[in-house]
């Protein structure tokens, strides 16, 4: 039993060249390592008994991996990768929940900073009248004043829906009719915050 120092000469399938030898052997020697980690020029121990041939490892340990090749890599701290400019490091699903609840990336990438929605049973307005619900956000929603967006959920073409009173907590949501005689109508809304400090984005 023998342990060699050997130069990669090819890989798939791995060759290797023995120091002392001219020419890489000309078969495929087992490995303890994934083959596809290595590249050609790199440097490998190797064991050699008989002519059995085992390659141990790598000089330097394992090549970085690449896009195009397995190898060693190193983890992402949450900061990196909510930085968003590293191309070498690799990411952890603990990190990318950091980078996806991060303000400035949501803010980047465009999605809203929070959001709510809900909806008002239908009750029966006066003819040409309206009736005014306030409505109350989710705890801790909003930071600021959201834009609410109302529809008017009816069959007639009188009935409308509207806001007003919109602060970080609450809004009032009216339902009107012009109609001449009394009307079921519901409501839906939906409120949006863009941004940590702005409604609009």
């Amino acid at each position: 039993m023998a342990f060699k120092r050997a130069i990669v000469t090819a890989v798939g399938p791995l060759r290797i060249l023995i120091d002392g030898d001219t020419v890489p052997i000309p078969f495929t020697p087992k490995s303890l390592i994934d083959p596809d980690t290595l590249a050609v020029d790199d440097v490998v121990h190797a064991n050699q008994s008989g002519h059995r041939l085992l390659v141990l490892g790598r000089d330097g340990g394992l090549n970085p991996a690449s896009v195009t090749a397995k190898g060693i890599v190193e983890l992402a701290t949450s900061a990196e990768t909510i930085t968003g400019t590293d191309a070498v490091r690799a990411v952890t699903p603990g990190a990318l929940a950091a980078a996806l609840t991060d303000s400035g990336v949501r803010e980047a990438m465009g999605i809203p900073y929070a959001q709510s929605a809900g909806t008002l049973a239908s009750t029966t307005i006066p003819a040409n009248s309206q009736v005014d619900t306030t409505v109350t956000f989710p705890s801790g929603r909003f930071s600021v004043a959201p834009v609410v967006i109302p529809a008017a959920v009816g069959y007639a073409r009188e009935l409308s829906a509207y806001v007003f009173s919109v602060t970080s907590t609450s809004f009032v949501l009216g339902r009107g009719s012009t109609s001449t005689i009394d009307r079921s109508i519901g409501a839906s809304w939906t409120a949006t915050q863009m941004g940590s400090g702005s409604a609009a984005g």
